[in-house]
């Protein structure tokens, strides 16, 4: 525990200091209520000897450190381990004031020994050194504290990291997989778009990999992606999808998460029908500091429940990053999805 706080030689003797300083004049105070005389400064030998005591304690007490791991160790044992570092250090500040009390009386030669001087001293001594080890126990305590909760905070971040990963490695897949199947058959019905089809995906994909390590980009940088990646879209579909952006430049700075808009073209794209009867029209604008993304609603007769993942990997990916909430609405006429720009 001291090894910890005091492992500087300057932080002992500042201890030291205090404590000696503070400790005879606590000594001196209680001999002035029994009547004894007391002069604040008339014996300035005796703050000296103080500190020196005290910082005999103290350096004992840090030394003794990794004596009493061997036998208790903190983190197994806390209380024990007080107990135990408060017995050692009252009898090793005993012994102490044992010592330079019969070297002081010999140096000087006082030749006498007052028993209750000596009981008030070693129980003020005793004292000190439960105290010592008291601050150094909360001491402990708090800087246990502090490391958990930087430890807490590290493990969330690698949890959320982890969690992006495994959002965006389903992405990725997800995306390719469509591709690949406008790809195939877009090579029976016309391989010069095919071809064309082939550059501009490798164009988009390598986009896609461009923001595979970040959490967020700006609202223009999806804007440039969604271009590529609408392209691709016209190549098959040509004038049945219409798509429609307004938003204003000032929102452009703002941060999304990456390939957000993306999922949600395919995903209006995958449950509507597209047809020259029925063109699909999707709206991307800005509505109350949200970007709003609606596709009119023209659900496909014989689809099938599918598995929403796109809708349920952007509000995973926005719980990571941000308190605000991605909202979904739908009417009979088409569907809207906000999504906050941060």
């Amino acid at each position: 525990m001291f090894e910890s706080i005091f492992n500087k030689l300057s932080h002992r003797l500042a201890l030291a200091f205090i404590f000696g300083f503070v400790g005879y004049i606590t000594t001196e105070g209680i001999f002035a209520l029994i009547n004894r005389y007391f002069e604040f400064f008339g014996r300035p030998q005796n703050y000296f000897y103080s500190i020196l005591m005290a910082w005999v304690v103290i350096e004992g007490i840090y030394r003794s450190g990794p004596i009493l791991d061997r036998i208790i160790k903190w983190d197994k044992k806390p209380i024990r381990r007080l107990v135990l570092e408060i017995i050692s250090g009252s009898i090793f500040g005993l012994i102490v004031f044992v010592f330079l009390r019969l070297l002081i009386d010999f140096a000087t030669g006082a030749g006498y020994v007052l028993l209750l001087d000596e009981l008030i001293i070693s129980l003020v001594t005793i004292l000190f050194i439960i105290l010592l080890n008291l601050i150094g126990f909360a001491y402990m305590l708090l800087n246990n504290w502090r490391i958990s909760v930087v430890q807490l905070e590290r493990s969330k971040k690698e949890s959320a990291e982890f969690q992006f990963e495994m959002l965006k490695s389903q992405i990725n897949p997800h995306f390719l997989f469509n591709s690949l199947n406008t790809l195939s058959s877009l090579i029976y019905e016309d391989k010069e778009k095919a071809s064309s089809f082939i550059r501009k995906l490798s164009e988009v994909y390598r986009r896609v990999l461009d923001t595979r390590s970040k959490y967020l980009v700006t609202l223009k940088e999806e804007l440039e992606f969604i271009d590529s990646y609408v392209y691709l879209l016209k190549i098959r579909f040509d004038q049945k999808l219409i798509l429609s952006i307004n938003i204003a430049e000032e929102y452009k700075e703002r941060l999304i998460a990456p390939m957000t808009l993306q999922l949600l073209i395919e995903n209006a794209v995958k449950h509507n029908i597209i047809s020259e009867k029925k063109p699909l029209n999707i709206d991307i604008d800005v509505e109350d500091g949200s970007l709003a993304v609606t596709n009119k609603l023209q659900r496909k007769i014989s689809e099938e429940k599918g598995s929403a993942i796109g809708l349920k990997n952007i509000m995973s990916r926005y719980a990571l990053v941000t308190d605000l909430q991605v909202k979904f609405s739908e009417n009979e006429e088409e569907f809207k999805v906000l999504v906050p720009l941060i």
